[in-house]
Parts: structure tokens; C-alpha cells; sequence
């Protein structure tokens, strides 16, 4: 029967072979448990983590957070809850392009909880934000012409062209 390692120290199980020198073999057959992002700072093990490590002088937040994702769960599932293509979490990942503004900004709004003050609707996170900035003006609702000419008329979270 072959069997496969895990890390004691990851949360929820998390496979990592061989991180701490502390190895618990379980034989395959039996079901492994899912595999969420990897929250211990110490367990650095998995294919993105290392590639991410080798690629990068030094490992911004953002990387660490999407290469923790893809060893999670897969780079195509990330890629697609980042909303960018495969290919760009493997170049980010990989350190292989000299601007980085696009999908740091994805990655930290689906991966990484942040949160900012909104002028009408109070503390909200980042991805509420950027939803509510592509919302289309609408003045049927006098909370969507708030919410629209806060966005719109100087908020310094604005992404697009302030009018």
C-alpha cells in the first residue's frame, strides 16, 4: 500500500511533505482532507511556494498569498477566483514581468481581506468597493446616487476616470 506524508503542523491537514522534518505517513486509500490555504508561516513546501521563493529576492505579501492559494488548491481555481488567466498567476508566481500593479491589485482583492472606509455605505472591503465602482449610475435608488457620485467625485479608492 503506498502512502502519502502530511504536515502536523498545517492547519486542517494541510499536505505538506516533509516541511519540518516531522513526517506523518497515512495510506493513500483512505480520503484526504481538503486542502485550504496554507495558513502556517512556517510550512513553505508546496511547488508554487518554492518556485515563488526561487523566483523572487524577496517574497512580497501578495506572491506569498497566491502561491499559498495555488498549493491550496490549483492554479486554474485561483487564477479564476482572482479573475486574470492561468498564465498570469504563473508569471506572477515565476517573477517573469516588470509590472506587477494589474494583478497585485486582484490578488489582494480576492485573496487578502482588506478593508477601507467608504464614505456612504461606512467600512467595506476592498472587492465591495470595486464592485460598487463599476456599478452603473442609477437614479432610481438614492443609495446608488450616493454611492455613485462618492465613487465618482474625488474618493481616493477610484480606479477609474474621475469626473
Amino acid at each position: 500500500m503506498s502512502t502519502a506524508t502530511f504536515c502536523p503542523l498545517t492547519v486542517s491537514g494541510g499536505a505538506s511533505p516533509s516541511c519540518h522534518g516531522q513526517e506523518e505517513s497515512i495510506p493513500v486509500s483512505q480520503s484526504l482532507p481538503s486542502l485550504p490555504e496554507n495558513k502556517n508561516p512556517q510550512c513553505l513546501s508546496g511547488p508554487a511556494m518554492q518556485k515563488a521563493l526561487t523566483a523572487w529576492p524577496t517574497l512580497p505579501a501578495w506572491v506569498r498569498a497566491l502561491a499559498e492559494a495555488c498549493d491550496g488548491q490549483s492554479l486554474r481555481k485561483t487564477a479564476s477566483r482572482c479573475k486574470v488567466s492561468p498564465a498570469m498567476v504563473s508569471l506572477a508566481i515565476n517573477n517573469r514581468r516588470e509590472n506587477w500593479d494589474f494583478i497585485k491589485s486582484k490578488v489582494e482583492n480576492s485573496l487578502m481581506v482588506s478593508m477601507m472606509p467608504c464614505p456612504v455605505l461606512g467600512v467595506i472591503s476592498s472587492q465591495r468597493c470595486e464592485q460598487e465602482q463599476k456599478t452603473p449610475f442609477s437614479a432610481a435608488n438614492p443609495l446608488r446616487v450616493q454611492l455613485y457620485r462618492a465613487c465618482h467625485n474625488g474618493c481616493k479608492h477610484f480606479k477609474g476616470v474621475q469626473k
